[in-house]
């Protein structure tokens, strides 16, 4: 089975442990507003969703309690499981394949350490006073009949009260196509052969 990747970055760190997190550098990050990364090819749909931890568990930082981390790990349960994120149509026939859901630390270069060189990791004792997390998650669907796949309606605005609205890059065909799915219209419409 070939995965798409298709150049979408759709490479997300795997951690092997909900207290442990990788750290990138800060970019454009925004509360209520995720990315969610969309690319088809045959029978086979990646999807990568980008979103910032205040949105999906209220709080930006690293655990600092028992009730946090249980947060946290309810959280990568949610978006491990498709089902509870997405619905195709049943004509389409798609099933997940493979999930993965993880949390990654994003420094602000400007606030790391001064001698010179930044840390390109975070320990679970660490508050990330100046950083931010986000949630990521990768998933893998095979589509018997990908022609009937003309829309995904997103259930994650029910699974995540926080979150308002998400910015979407399909790539089908060699084609990329800009969407913006919100609360109050949680449905993407597909283009013709996506």
């Amino acid at each position: 089975m070939k995965m798409v990747l298709m150049g979408l970055g759709l490479i997300a760190a795997s951690l092997p442990a909900a207290a442990q997190a990788e750290t990138r550098q800060l970019g454009t990050h925004l509360h209520g507003h995720g990315h969610l990364d969309v690319a088809a090819e045959n029978d086979a749909l990646s999807m990568e969703l980008r979103v910032a931890g205040a949105d999906i568990v209220g709080f930006e930082h690293l655990p600092a309690s028992a009730a946090e981390q249980a947060a946290i790990e309810a959280a990568l349960a949610t978006l491990s499981d498709s089902s509870s994120l997405f619905t195709f149509p049943a004509a389409a026939a798609c099933r997940q394949e493979s999930a993965e859901a993880s949390l990654v630390v994003l420094s602000d270069p400007a606030e790391d350490e001064p001698h010179g060189h930044s840390h390109s990791h975070a320990h679970a004792e660490d508050k990330v006073d100046g950083g931010h997390a986000e949630f990521h998650s990768r998933y893998l669907f095979i589509c018997d009949n990908p022609a009937a796949l003309d829309r995904i309606a997103l259930s994650y605005f029910e699974a995540f009260t926080n979150a308002q609205e998400l910015t979407v890059q399909l790539v089908a065909d060699g084609a990329s196509f800009g969407h913006v799915v919100t609360r109050a219209a949680p449905v993407l419409d597909l283009p013709r052969r996506f």
